[in-house]
């Protein structure tokens, strides 16, 4: 039974990737989670002047009230995207407890680079990973995206298991 969520990459329902991993099992498998600080990412993600599609769907994890995600500012709406990803990923390693994964903290600038060096140790093509944008060299105001993040967490009153689920994405 499809939730109506797909793959972005290949269109498959959630559930059918769920179902394969399980079905076909872990044995040399493994799992690269590169996880970005909380506010770089926010400020990248506003500076590339795209409008992502975000929609506070049924089955996320962090699902809310229609009330509260209208009330919440395109900013706040990407923070949301953040916990729920980080959400996801802490669900699939539970999920999943043998499975070899390996995650990657990291703030400041990660240059092309050294994201190619990665895809090389992963043996993938080097075509996935390209910098989509250029930041300018002024940076946004932290401070500003900190009280944002503040008031988000106000609105969202997330239970004690849910701040649980998502404490790694805080960093």
């Amino acid at each position: 039974m499809s939730t109506g969520v797909n793959c972005r990459t290949c269109g498959a329902s959630r559930r059918m990737h769920e179902a394969l991993l399980g079905e076909v099992g872990l044995d040399g498998v493994a799992f690269l989670r590169l996880r970005r600080a909380r506010l770089q990412t926010l400020e990248s993600q506003i500076r590339t002047n795209v409008q992502f599609r975000l929609k506070n769907y049924p089955g996320a994890l962090l699902a809310c009230s229609n009330t509260t995600w209208e009330s919440l500012s395109y900013g706040q709406q990407l923070l949301w995207n953040i916990d729920e990803l980080e959400a996801r990923w802490q669900r699939l390693l539970r999920r999943f407890p043998s499975a070899h994964a390996l995650e990657i903290n990291w703030d400041g600038y990660v240059s092309n680079s050294t994201l190619l060096a990665v895809a090389d140790a992963l043996r993938c093509p080097r075509a996935n990973f390209q910098h989509l944008h250029r930041h300018s060299r002024k940076r946004m105001d932290f401070g500003a995206l900190r009280a944002l993040d503040l008031d988000y967490r106000a609105k969202m009153n997330y239970t004690d298991e849910q701040r649980w689920e998502i404490r790694l994405a805080r960093f």
